[in-house]
């Protein structure tokens, strides 16, 4: 098995978020986020919405508040990370 571990540069960290509107029987919105870094994933979660909402633009803006506490965390400890070396 062959593996290809990799980067196209190290100064660019990226977040993408989307949100499903009232997929759930009990009309909660599903989100999803992914972190990628390099040539891979460094972070992937879906959950279901804390809050209801009216609209998939709104299910959208609680999607990426929700998603974006854990991309400034793993921000920061990239960042010290990068700091020490």
């Amino acid at each position: 098995m062959r593996r290809v571990i990799g980067t196209n540069g190290l100064d660019t960290m990226l977040m993408y978020v989307d949100a499903a509107l009232a997929n759930h029987p009990n009309m909660r919105s599903c989100i999803g986020g992914l972190m990628p870094f390099g040539k891979g994933a460094i972070h992937a979660r879906s959950s279901k919405q804390k809050i209801k909402t009216k609209s998939s633009t709104e299910s959208e803006l609680v999607g990426t508040k929700d998603y974006i506490s854990w991309t400034i965390w793993l921000m920061g400890g990239y960042l010290s990370v990068n700091d020490m070396g």
